[in-house]
């Protein structure tokens, strides 16, 4: 997780300089050749550079033809950039020699004494565009040149998506596709974000194409390392992976994926901490731009969409499971930083980092997702914002003796996850942060293919207090056990039945080996069982439960109760007793009478987030496939509309726009006949 310098940067810069020296003097002509392509959204601007250095290219655009340098006055300036923007400095410090981008997949690359500009379009638009050099300090205007300079015929510029542009096959040091996305500094562009607070940022990332219907992994690398460390899966046949590289060209190396405050300055080597103003989702929004990408191009399973990584990348997939689990099935993550909020600090350099890019933790500035950046890069408040929803399942490796990303810190964490049913599988042994792989402990049950175990179209069990577990201690290395886990001693079979008036799923005991010491499946340990990613399985305050649990080898009953959600409509089934053999646990609400159709006696409804924001998302049970009819109230009875009338079948799950109601408690009502529920619903803007 050390920064490192980029020691081509300066070798390739001399380079330029030489090469466009040669071409004459700084004192010569206009810029020529320009040329401009618009597609995807995007328009693509290139010209041939003024020979010499030390020139800005300013980008103008105008409704009418800009035919001489008076017409600047009327134009608008967009941009400008500086003598080398058709040189790729990521790829060529990457690959050790000099690399310039592509602007289209079946263009040659582009010279590198060439300019490149990439405008992202906000409107439908003809335009024209010229390009105008200054010398830098001497405001020196070149003269337009029309058709050379300037456009003689206008562009027609349409709104869109737009798209990765294919740069290079790469068969060393690395295999694989490598793209460039041109990003935009602009809000106001057609679902296509900022992803730099200003100026240009191209993100780089890498494509090992698998086959249809395979699975994606979504890989991150090491602080200060590139994507070239992460172009790489499971090794399951058919998995497409995207290696993700996160690299900012300032002393910070690498935003741990997420982003930086809205007043960071990338041109800047050393940025000071911001007291003020927001930290932006930058890097975060490119990566999930990424990902709709690829479910429009690439034929994979949606539902074995994985994150994976170590160190820094370690954090990218663990965060990317907690704050978009509506996305990411599950996550792998190795040596992961958790905590970012946590005090004291392991490695006093990272802290210093997080300051210049995020303020400092006592400012704690708002995020574009509303939490403080320390809150919303901080697992134990995740933990607790996750507690009413749920979060991908993450399975992580950590290490005793990691003084870089801290070993007390995961502790911390531990007890939060444990209070708010987060489940997942933690790993923990004697490891330091830069440790080889092959001397872990942990070795034999390092298995990144425990990914495959979860999909985002099934529900699984978040274990929690169980009894098996090792002790972490309190954070110090004289305390707890030295190779450990929390949930790593139990396992369940990867069919759940979830089904609206059922959810079940047999756990096992398992046998655990680390390089030094097997673990024997302990013949009875008992845990916490929380069921998330509910599918069909109506959770609600309103109904209550039963739950019995088997005994897969004696079909005996080892466990039975009943039990109620709690306010949050979270259902956690207490200290079930788990052999080697397996146990079958079977949860059902109590209201099921046994005998035809549904077995509900009353429609049974769960709202997916409570209080709602712009928009509900329902899910219902019916007694029947009779007519239903679902309606909204204000509390003093004012039906305010009819959300559905018609067969119950068609009305399973439902979303309810809040956009046009003012903020304060409603009443949903579920009618089937003589059936009847009513839940409460609390609108916020």
């Amino acid at each position: 997780m050390l920064p490192r310098r980029l020691p081509l940067l300066a070798a390739l810069l001399t380079l330029v300089a030489l090469s466009t020296l040669l071409a004459g003097s700084s004192a010569a002509g206009s810029v020529t050749n320009l040329v401009v392509e618009t597609r995807n959204g995007q328009t693509f601007l290139t010209w041939e550079n003024v020979p010499g250095t030390n020139w800005i290219y300013h980008i103008y655009e105008s409704p009418v033809p800009i035919t001489r340098s008076s017409d600047i006055v009327f134009a608008t300036e967009i941009g400008s950039v500086r003598d080398s923007s058709a040189i790729d400095f990521r790829m060529s410090s990457l690959l050790g020699e000099l690399c310039t981008f592509r602007v289209d997949s079946a263009s040659a690359p582009l010279p590198p004494s060439g300019g490149l500009y990439v405008h992202t379009v906000i409107n439908e638009r003809s335009v024209y565009y010229a390009v105008v050099a200054d010398s830098v300090g001497g405001n020196v205007s070149m003269d337009i040149e029309p058709g050379q300079s300037s456009m003689i015929t206008p562009v027609h510029e349409l709104v869109g998506l737009p798209v990765p542009v294919w740069q290079r096959e790469l068969n060393e040091p690395v295999s694989g596709e490598v793209y460039a996305l041109f990003t935009t500094d602009s809000d106001k562009t057609f679902q296509f974000p900022a992803m730099s607070p200003r100026g240009r940022r191209e993100l780089h990332f890498g494509i090992k194409r698998g086959l249809p219907g395979g699975a994606l992994l979504l890989h991150g690398h090491g602080r200060g390392g590139s994507f070239f460390n992460a172009m790489s899966g499971t090794g399951t046949p058919g998995e497409t992976v995207i290696a993700i590289d996160d690299y900012l060209p300032t002393n910070d190396v690498g935003d741990f994926y997420y982003g930086f405050a809205e007043t960071y300055d990338l041109a800047r080597e050393w940025n000071p901490a911001p007291r003020r103003g927001k930290v932006v989702d930058y890097t975060d929004r490119g990566v999930m731009y990424l990902l709709d990408w690829a479910e429009r191009t690439i034929q994979h399973d949606r539902n074995r969409v994985y994150a994976m990584g170590g160190s820094m990348g370690g954090t990218f997939a663990t965060f990317l499971a907690w704050h978009h689990p509506e996305r990411i099935a599950a996550a792998l993550a190795f040596i992961p930083k958790l905590c970012f909020g946590y005090t004291p600090d392991s490695y006093p350099n990272l802290r210093i980092s997080f300051d210049r890019m995020w303020g400092t933790l006592n400012a704690n500035l708002p995020t574009q997702n509303g939490p403080g950046i320390f809150d919303w890069m901080d697992g134990r408040y995740m933990s607790r914002a996750l507690y009413r929803g749920h979060g991908a399942p993450v399975t992580a490796f950590m290490g005793r003796n990691d003084d870089v990303v801290g070993w007390p810190e995961k502790v911390a964490f531990f007890s939060a996850m444990q209070e708010h049913k987060l489940g997942g599988t933690w790993f923990w042994d004697t490891r330091a942060h830069y440790d080889p792989t092959t001397s872990v402990d942990w070795l034999p049950m390092q298995d990144w293919r425990v990914l495959y175990r979860y999909r985002l179209d099934q529900s699984f069990p978040a274990l929690s207090r169980c009894t098996a577990d090792q002790d972490p201690g309190d954070g110090t290395t004289t305390t707890g056990d030295p190779v450990g886990s929390i949930n790593g001693m139990i396992e369940w079979d990867p069919e759940v039945v979830d089904q609206p008036a059922q959810w079940e799923v047999v756990l096992r005991s398992r046998q655990m080996a680390s390089q030094g010491e097997t673990f024997a499946a302990p013949p009875v340990a008992h845990v916490d069982v929380t069921p998330r990613r509910l599918q069909q399985f109506i959770v609600t305050t309103r109904v209550p439960y039963r739950y019995e649990a088997y005994d897969q080898a004696t079909h005996t009953l080892v466990a039975q109760g009943e039990l109620s959600a709690d306010s949050l409509a979270v259902l956690t089934i207490p200290q079930i007793p788990v052999t080697p053999s397996g146990t079958r646990l079977i949860v059902a609400p109590i209201t099921i009478a046994g005998v035809g159709g549904s077995g509900l006696k009353q429609p049974v409804m769960s709202l997916a987030s409570n209080p709602v924001r712009g928009r509900a998302a329902v899910r219902f049970a019916w007694p029947s496939d009779a007519r239903a009819q679902v309606e909204l109230f204000d509390l003093a009875g004012r039906r305010m509309r009819t959300v559905y009338d018609g067969p119950a079948r068609q009305a399973s799950d439902l979303s309810i726009a809040t956009t046009d109601l003012a903020p304060g408690i409603y009443l949903l009502s579920a009618r089937q006949g003589a059936a009847h529920a009513v839940e409460r619903m609390v609108v916020v803007k």
